[in-house]
């Protein structure tokens, strides 16, 4: 018995420290993460900033948000000229001095969990 009231204090008080608190998550409504089958644009949340990963989830290029409307995003390379259009089903890319984009990936908007 005497461990036991031991153990109790221990757990529920002694070492408050060691107790962490939960934290409220949230499915973000914004558009953050877009997959396909070879990586991912991923938006850098608090910036203009959007970064495109390999399958192996290393950073290859990153772009500028130019535009958004609703789930459908425009982001720019000035490095390679050219613009990407992220949208619903499928990625598109649009080069420098072209008007219309043409189709790059097939892929999705995936929900992302804010815990902050």
């Amino acid at each position: 018995m005497f461990f036991l009231v031991i153990l109790i204090l221990v757990l529920c008080g002694s070492h408050p420290s060691s107790l962490t608190e939960a934290k409220k998550c949230s499915v973000s409504s914004e558009p953050r993460v877009w997959v396909h089958d070879n990586g991912q644009f991923r938006h850098i949340r608090g910036t203009n900033k959007w970064v495109e990963m390999n399958d192996k989830n290393e950073e290859i290029w990153t772009f500028e948000e130019e535009q958004k409307h609703g789930e459908q995003v425009i982001v720019h390379s000035k490095e390679r000229e050219l613009s990407i259009l992220l949208q619903g089903d499928l990625a598109a890319i649009r080069p420098k001095g072209q008007q219309n984009f043409q189709q790059l990936y097939g892929g999705q908007w995936v929900k992302v969990a804010d815990c902050t």
